[in-house]
């Protein structure tokens, strides 16, 4: 797992919509050490890019209807 490959994903979810990014577990193939660092370089990222970050279980809002990160669902982040 590389930064650059998780830049790489970020940009693609940010094209596809950039007012809200969802992640699914299908988007990576991760090891235990591989997921650490995944989740530390892209919570950084989008922190900086000045999203709203959600993770599995929690509540959102998004276009008035509230919604719930799904287990198949590893991070929703919203402008």
């Amino acid at each position: 797992m590389t930064e650059e490959y998780i830049l790489k994903l970020l940009k693609k979810k940010i094209i596809e919509n950039e007012n809200i990014i969802k992640i699914y577990i299908e988007d990576i193939n991760l090891s235990i050490q591989d997921t650490s660092e995944f989740f530390e370089i892209i919570l950084q990222k989008l922190k900086e890019l000045e999203y709203n970050v959600y993770l599995f279980g929690d509540t959102y809002l998004f276009n008035n209807k509230e919604n719930t990160v799904n287990e198949n669902e590893i991070i929703i982040a919203i402008k």
